[in-house]
């Protein structure tokens, strides 16, 4: 659609053309042009079958007049998340195939070698020691107790919170603060562009579904204002804002220049966020090899380790 617009062409004659490009999904664009016929706004057209936060996003940029530069906006960031699935299953296949005749191996071994081996010298099966057994079941009881204690305050959570968390963690909590930086500042900048005021625009988000982020950061940081708490104390707490932000709202700069350089700052955001999923992506398969390198490793020393005890019992 994005590329569409650029050529000129019409909303409605897009969705007509997606029908025939996209059979699997006729209804729902047929749903979608008898909606745009009836006179409804693009954004809540396609409300139904859009994330609450994409939805406020487009609906944002309808009216303020920016809907072309940010369907093209969210259509980059679909067509980055569809070539990172892509690449992921690419880098994922060479993986797998190895973990499975891995596990083929382990199972031989447990069933058909270890036996065999562990019986050398003695007669009697290998038994586990006290010690490994422990250790084992204390490890898996709470590494469950863990996951059961996370999955029960996930359920807790607000979406806010939720973004908040994932951005403390190790591996993806640096993508997650690029994107929800590169979500929240740009459509700060779609609405301080066409002359909003923050109080405007504080009661603008209010105003908006109490599940999308806009609404929450927006009563979050109306609420600490509010209670007389500076702004760069506010940004530094909420980790998916950037940190740069307060020195752009405090220059003084006209409404179009600081909807410029938020603008600028949201790009630059997500630039971040691609190189960034690109890296991890690349790491994934050493990682897993790495992996894969240790259950072999393990695999040898428990088929190793009988030998040696059954040869201390020859000697």
């Amino acid at each position: 659609m994005g590329d569409g617009i650029d050529r000129g062409i019409s909303l409605r004659r897009l969705v007509n053309m997606s029908q025939r490009l996209y059979p699997k999904w006729q209804g729902m664009f047929d749903e979608i042009d008898q909606a745009m016929l009836m006179g409804k706004p693009f954004a809540e057209v396609l409300g139904p079958w859009l994330s609450v936060d994409t939805y406020y996003q487009l609906r944002l940029a309808e009216r303020h007049g920016k809907l072309a530069e940010t369907i093209h906006q969210v259509g980059k960031f679909l067509a980055l998340q569809a070539k990172q699935r892509a690449r992921l299953r690419a880098v994922m296949q060479y993986p797998v195939i190895l973990l499975v005749f891995l596990v083929l191996v382990i199972v031989m071994v447990i069933h058909f070698v270890l036996p065999e081996v562990a019986s050398w010298g003695s007669g009697a099966g290998l038994a586990i020691p006290p010690l490994v057994t422990t250790i084992g079941l204390t490890c898996a009881g709470a590494l469950l107790a863990s996951a059961v204690l996370l999955g029960v305050r996930w359920m807790t959570m607000d979406p806010e919170q939720r973004v908040r968390f994932l951005c403390t963690l190790p591996v993806i909590g640096r993508p997650t603060k690029y994107y929800w930086s590169y979500y929240l500042v740009a459509n700060v900048a779609v609405m301080v562009e066409n002359g909003m005021s923050l109080q405007e625009i504080s009661l603008l988000v209010g105003q908006f579904d109490q599940r999308s982020m806009l609404y929450l950061v927006g009563q979050k940081i109306s609420g600490a204002l509010a209670r007389g708490r500076p702004l760069e104390a506010v940004v530094s707490h909420l980790d998916y804002l950037p940190r740069e932000l307060p020195s752009f709202l405090n220059r003084g700069l006209t409404q179009r220049e600081l909807g410029e350089e938020l603008a600028a700052v949201a790009r630059l955001n997500y630039q971040r966020l691609s190189s960034r999923s690109s890296q991890l992506l690349e790491l994934t398969q050493p990682l897993i090899l790495v992996m894969i390198a240790a259950v072999v490793v393990v695999m040898y020393l428990s088929i190793l380790m009988p030998i040696y005890q059954s040869l201390q019992v020859v000697e």
